[in-house]
């Protein structure tokens, strides 16, 4: 195989790897289900990806960025990834036996509860104490009720069992594929607070901050860790947007739909995200529908390009308008009675509450594939 092919056969592999690429563990917040509507957002170009409140980091493997700096304040999480990146094989290994053993198990629940003890006894005085609490992380993670991450004022992990169904607890294709990115890209992770990395950003650079939300009522979940989330991170946050702002850096925020948020950065775009139901024409319902919202200090102008099938090609020209709808209870994008391409109810329902415009900019021909490309913007 020559040089050019192999380097070809490369960004194949990497193509495909950047499809199926998943986290390796369930978040509260988790931004899974918004991937569609966060890639559409992104800025055109960056050169390096910040994420200073990684978590589960879905947004993370669904870029897959060559360069990257992440921030994870919570130690378990942080060692989470280092431990995944450095030692995976011994991780899966004792992973399956843990898998092997619960589901054998008669009596799961105390098996769950066992280990849950074990894991909050452990430090991170020696490496071995490290890769066991990762891998004890990893089995909880998949059999506490609903793969919730919450830590008591001790810092200790106090999430009760789920409902001890069959499942997969390993997934060793899925935490290969991470290990293999974090060590062939320009990947550095840091245990440290989100405000430290405005100390390294450059101009050119963008950041995606998805902190714990600002709380909608007194007993809102902020408590991933025992740290908690304060109103004066709350706002520690809210400057360090402006700072990046000033020196026209492009970030851009998830947060939940609150008035607060909305006034301090009203100079900034705020868009608005449904995720529960599908919205419908009536004004008012869409407002009690939003439950996030999305800030940037960029315009949306982002240009997609997806293939169509070659009997729907000379039917589409330049310029024509691209709507949306639902049939049979999916999404699509359509134009000249067209389906374009299925898209899910976040997706459509951020085309609605925002009034996204979306249009043909081009047609083209492609190694024999049919192309066109839509632009989105407001």
């Amino acid at each position: 195989m020559n040089k050019k092919k192999s380097i070809l056969n490369l960004k194949l592999i990497f193509f495909l790897f950047k499809i199926i690429m998943d986290p390796i563990i369930q978040w509260v917040g988790g931004k899974k289900r918004l991937l569609n509507v966060l890639d559409l957002m992104l800025p055109n170009n960056y050169n390096t990806y910040y994420e200073p409140f990684l978590g589960g980091g879905a947004l993370l493997y669904k870029l897959l960025p060559q360069n990257a700096k992440i921030y994870e304040i919570n130690i378990n999480i942080y060692n989470l990834y280092i431990n995944v990146k450095n030692n995976v094989l011994e991780i899966i290994e004792k992973l399956l036996i843990y898998e092997k053993e619960y589901l054998d198990s008669p009596d799961r629940k105390n098996f769950y509860l066992d280990k849950r003890t074990i894991y909050n006894s452990l430090d991170y005085s020696t490496p071995q104490n490290s890769i066991k609490k990762t891998i004890l992380l990893l089995f909880l993670n998949k059999t506490c009720f609903n793969a919730v991450y919450r830590e008591n004022k001790k810092g200790e992990f106090n999430v009760p069992v789920g409902n001890m169904k069959n499942c997969t607890i390993c997934n060793t294709e899925q935490l290969k594929k991470i290990s293999n990115y974090l060590n062939n890209n320009n990947i550095t992770i840091y245990n440290d607070d989100f405000t430290k990395f405005i100390d390294t950003i450059e101009e050119n650079d963008f950041v995606y901050l998805d902190p714990p939300y600002y709380p909608l009522k007194n007993d809102s979940f902020v408590g991933y860790d025992k740290n908690g989330f304060t109103k004066e991170k709350h706002d520690e946050l809210i400057d360090i947007l402006h700072s990046l702002n000033e020196k026209k850096i492009n970030f851009m925020l998830s947060n939940s739909n609150n008035q607060y948020f909305r006034d301090k950065l009203s100079m900034y775009n705020i868009y608005d995200i449904a995720i529960a139901r599908t919205l419908n024409s009536n004004i008012d319902d869409r407002k009690d529908c939003v439950c996030e919202i999305l800030v940037t200090n960029y315009n949306l102008n982002k240009t997609q390009t997806i293939s169509i099938p070659q009997v729907n090609y000379s039917n589409l020209q330049k310029n024509d308008n691209v709507s949306i709808k639902i049939k049979n209870k999916k999404y699509f994008l359509y134009s000249n009675d067209i389906n374009l391409k299925e898209i899910n109810k976040c997706f459509y329902n951020f085309i609605i509450l925002n009034k996204i415009k979306i249009v043909i900019t081009n047609k083209y021909i492609e190694n024999n594939e049919y192309k066109i490309s839509l632009l989105f913007n407001n």
